[in-house]
């Protein structure tokens, strides 16, 4: 179920879908009096191009810059409006690194202290996202310090060994030289939030009210779209934003079972102490729908329930039905509507099953119109089925955009680049010979005139004649002498 974490100046203004925000602006022509966060760089990117697009085809002009942001450049933005005593500089991961690995090299550690001079690289990788992780969640090097004297305080030597004690006091030594080196000039983005929070909380409410209004309009509504999750010290900043006269509001999915429980299961059981922290800070929760499953109490109400509208209606309702049912493991009952969106069926192999796929896609963006946009194909295990899936849809000519990645050697083109390389270097061997004929990425064509080279006829005529190459038979002679005797 959609809600709307709102302050009194959103809840008054009572405009709570962001639909309905964006066909008004593109409308009335007033597309710099919104701001939005969402949380990854490729959702600003996907959002401007499609908005700025949008805009052009109804008023025929272009946009300036638009008010969007991921959540890490809106506090950035706010960051940069304040007036600090000292010029601070935002060191980049490449950066943040180096200075890591300095302060691992400078600290007497015990447990993670190596038989080498240097730190392995994956160790020092993990304690760099560890480190990095708890300054991002908030937990400063003071609050370690404190935890691990209340272990040792509390517990005899000869049980620190299960509290891990040397582990923890090792990540202290690293996390207080890392500390050290940062200095007073330079800043992770963890401490560039900590002291943007800081001087937010230095300001009473009219002051952080005017300062908002300057910075980004005072007639300018600000939504937070697409988060799962927020930090502690994410949600402290966001929390100063129920003080602002600007319009503010948080859209995040989450159901309220009728009984009060959270009834989102175990994928988004968070958002529940995330609501709670924004509800204490004076945020109001809103509902945007209203869902027909909501109001179910247990399984009993679909399975006894003799009113076949209502049963009808809560079936009808594909998106509340799965919100409200998904992690129902108590009854087994089967909504009839689903069968006509949802289609099983068996191949004899993957190969078979992603040719099969293929062929949907393609009828599906020849025949029925769609975009390649619109068309999403999930796996439970993508690692099994990446690689097939780019060579045959690049045989069917589908544009593709995987998410799984993949290491250089199973990548075709760099296949193909090596396949030429083999050829040269094992003597055209047919082995050889045939991948690289067969890659869809080479092309082979005789720039002397317009006769067609058939690579697939090529290599079936070569493994009739028995053509093998290699250093031991002659490397291309063998298949020069070989075809010049055929003729």
């Amino acid at each position: 179920m959609s809600h709307i974490l709102c302050n009194d100046a959103l809840k008054k203004l009572q405009k709570f879908s962001l639909n309905d925000i964006l066909a008004d602006s593109l409308i009335n022509d007033k597309p710099y009096n919104l701001a939005l966060i969402f949380p990854t760089g490729k959702f600003v990117r996907y959002f401007k191009q499609n908005y700025i697009k949008e805009y052009f085809l109804k008023h025929k002009k272009p946009l300036t810059v638009l008010k969007v942001f991921t959540l890490q450049g809106f506090i950035q933005f706010v960051f940069n409006s304040l007036n600090f005593s000292k010029n601070y500089i935002l060191l980049s991961d490449g950066y943040r690194l180096a200075l890591f690995e300095e302060a691992v090299a400078k600290s007497n550690l015990k447990f993670y202290k190596s038989k080498s001079t240097k730190m392995s690289n994956s160790i020092l990788m993990k304690l760099f996202s560890l480190i990095h992780g708890l300054r991002e969640d908030g937990i400063t090097l003071e609050k370690l310090k404190d935890d691990y004297v209340s272990i040792t305080g509390s517990l005899p030597e000869e049980l620190s060994y299960f509290t891990d004690t040397h582990r923890l006091s090792d990540v202290i030594k690293i996390y207080e030289k890392y500390d050290k080196a940062l200095l007073d000039k330079y800043i992770d983005f963890p401490m560039l939030l900590n002291l943007t929070n800081g001087k937010l909380n230095e300001m009473n409410d009219s002051e952080f009210q005017l300062h908002i209004s300057n910075l980004i309009g005072s007639d300018t509504k600000i939504y937070i779209e697409g988060f799962t999750d927020f930090k502690k010290p994410e949600i402290s900043f966001l929390s100063f934003f129920n003080k602002s006269t600007n319009p503010f509001g948080i859209h995040i999915d989450y159901a309220l079972s009728p009984t009060k429980q959270n009834s989102n299961g175990p994928l988004f059981g968070n958002l529940e102490e995330i609501i709670i922290n924004f509800n204490i800070q004076g945020f109001h929760l809103i509902s945007l729908n209203d869902y027909p499953n909501d109001k179910i109490q247990s399984e009993e109400e679909i399975l006894d329930n003799k009113n076949e509208t209502a049963k009808e209606e809560a079936f009808a309702d594909i998106s509340g039905f799965l919100r409200r049912w998904l992690f129902n493991t108590e009854k087994d009952f089967k909504n009839p509507n689903l069968s006509k969106f949802i289609k099983i069926f068996v191949a004899e192999n993957r190969k078979e099953e992603i040719r099969c796929i293929a062929k949907l896609v393609k009828y599906l963006l020849s025949i029925k119109g769609y975009a390649p946009r619109d068309i999403c194909i999930c796996s439970r295990q993508p690692e099994l089925y990446s690689s097939l899936f780019r060579e045959i849809f690049l045989r069917y000519g589908i544009p593709t955009n995987i998410t799984d990645r993949f290491n250089l050697s199973q990548s075709p083109v760099v296949n193909a680049v090596l396949s030429i390389l083999n050829v040269i270097n094992d003597g055209f061997k047919i082995d050889d010979v045939s991948k690289a004929l067969y890659s869809p990425y080479l092309l082979f064509d005789n720039y002397n005139s317009f006769d067609y080279i058939d690579r697939f006829n090529l290599i079936d005529v070569a493994r009739q004649l028995r053509i093998r190459g290699g250093y031991l038979r002659a490397r291309e002679n063998d298949w020069i002498i070989k075809f010049e005797r055929s003729i």
